[in-house]
């Protein structure tokens, strides 16, 4: 706790551990990975894992001896943390009441199919009301629209959560593919699913995604959103074979205003820090893409705003704007 290295150590310490419980439960079965009927996946110390229903107080109790094994141990009774779902049909739930055994219960907060929205990284996803408060449109006026732009755009960056999300969902998409495939494979290995279909699946909601998102664009910038993604893809893909490869990441190419510092800073330049700096370094992978979609998609609604503007005849407003989201325009006076 507290140490710079801590989650890697964290890390290295319980992989070890983690690799006995498979060889565990191997040598309990008699048989390979793909006889086993689990996978898990571990992000540090939060783990995610698919346990067919016959194995799953004996994974559960081998699990939580390799966690004993570093010193570490799961919350139990009123406290307990872990989540168990039983994921099926109606009928079958139904049909199976008491599917979790008395440690499960003990260890677990229990549910079935999708009656609770799943907890991921100690955060509850996918509930309605979240989704729903994600994806709520307001109506805005010309200067409360101009104000969530990109400062480059003539904007302050105050953005809305309504205006990000499908851009913020797509970067993370594209950029979480490669170990998402990753684990699809080993999936399959253990014999739960094919490693094609949860692709497929992953690849849909995508691609549905990102057909919604295109609509809200003019046709005009559609080849350059699609280029967009494109690059990012295959960058993704580049930077996950360096890593499991052992070399560097690849380099990222941002499109964005180069840093003025030749090299970066201990303590960073006041205001640089904020992603809207015109000087900060783009950050990597999702977040890089994540503002390349945002900024294309400011360009339209700005474009949209100067024709309104024109069709009001307002010059003075119309003129104010194509000289802040002039490409030579200065912006730092928003950061002095």
């Amino acid at each position: 706790q507290g140490d710079v290295y801590g989650s890697a150590l964290s890390s290295l310490a319980l992989g070890d551990r983690l690799t006995e419980h498979r060889a565990r439960m191997q040598h309990a079965h008699g048989a390979s990975s793909a006889g086993l009927g689990s996978v898990d996946q571990w992000y540090v110390d939060d783990g995610q894992a698919f346990v067919r229903l016959d194995v799953a107080e004996e994974w559960l109790r081998s699990v939580d001896a390799a966690i004993l094994a570093v010193g570490g141990s799961r919350s139990a009774g009123a406290d307990c943390k872990s989540h168990a779902r039983l994921l099926c049909t109606p009928a079958y739930a139904a049909d199976h009441p008491d599917w979790a055994s008395d440690y499960i219960r003990k260890t677990c907060i229990v549910g079935v199919g999708a009656s609770s929205s799943p907890k991921v990284l100690g955060v509850h996803i996918g509930s309605e009301d979240a989704c729903s408060a994600d994806m709520d449109k307001l109506t805005l006026t010309v200067a409360q629209a101009r104000a969530t732009l990109s400062v480059d755009a003539g904007g302050l960056g105050m953005r809305e959560a309504s205006t990000i999300a499908m851009p913020a969902f797509l970067a993370s998409r594209v950029a979480s593919h490669p170990m998402v495939a990753e684990m699809c494979e080993h999936t399959a290995a253990a014999g739960l699913c094919s490693a094609a279909l949860s692709l497929q699946t992953y690849d849909a909601r995508t691609a549905a995604a990102w057909a919604v998102w295109l609509q809200s664009l003019p046709e005009a910038v559609h080849g350059e959103a699609r280029q967009l993604l494109a690059d990012a893809r295959d960058l993704a893909q580049r930077r996950w074979e360096s890593l499991v490869r052992g070399c560097e990441p690849a380099a990222e190419t941002t499109g964005g205003p180069p840093a003025l510092a030749p090299g970066g800073r201990l303590i960073a330049a006041l205001g640089t820090e904020d992603v809207e700096h015109p000087h900060t370094r783009t950050a990597h992978g999702a977040l890089a893409l994540q503002q390349q979609l945002t900024r294309l998609a400011d360009r339209c609604v700005a474009a949209g705003l100067m024709d309104k503007l024109r069709a009001q005849e307002r010059w003075g407003d119309l003129h104010r704007l194509q000289d802040l989201s002039a490409p030579d325009a200065s912006h730092d006076w928003l950061w002095a």
